[in-house]
């Protein structure tokens, strides 16, 4: 399981792509909320660029802990640069990811998906210009989960209105 990064289009799209199971028992299927035998699923962020130049990923980090908590902290860094955005993909089974912060500054919810007992729960968070510093992304949850990951990724050279569109295959 990993982040990529394709030129679809003339456009620059963040996907998160695995195969199988990523939470011991609960197949990746379930998070892309597809009726097929296919155990590929995809999330899928447009980055929208902030001019003629395409925005970049700077910095990605990733985390995994199976145990049950209701939060989940994750070390990041965004360094100077311009047009930033960071972006939080969190998966949990159990819920959903309801809230998520940056150096204590609330992200805006972009997508969500699942969340029902036993099942991936799936939000994708967004911020726009995020202050440069090294501080402690937190994800909340709705209850306590178990198998909970979390992706952040920041980028440059995207556009501080429409920083995104969101969807699941």
């Amino acid at each position: 399981y990993d982040t990529q990064i394709y030129l679809i289009n003339g456009v620059r799209k963040l996907f998160f792509v695995g195969e199988g199971t990523p939470f011991s028992t609960t197949p990746l299927i379930k998070i892309a909320n597809q009726s097929t035998v296919d155990s590929w699923g995809a999330v899928m962020l447009s980055v929208k660029p902030a001019a003629s130049t395409q925005p970049s990923v700077v910095y990605n980090t990733r985390d995994y802990n199976s145990a049950a908590a209701t939060s989940t902290t994750v070390s990041a860094t965004v360094s100077a640069g311009s047009n930033l955005a960071m972006f939080v993909i969190a998966y949990c089974v159990g819920d959903l990811p309801i809230t998520a912060t940056f150096n204590g500054d609330a992200m805006t919810m972009a997508y969500t998906l699942g969340g029902s007992s036993g099942e991936v729960g799936l939000s994708v968070f967004k911020l726009a210009n995020p202050g440069v510093a090294t501080a402690n992304v937190v994800v909340n949850f709705g209850a306590s989960v178990t198998h909970r990951l979390v992706y952040v990724v920041v980028t440059t050279n995207t556009n501080q209105t429409t920083v995104c569109a969101v969807s699941a295959e």
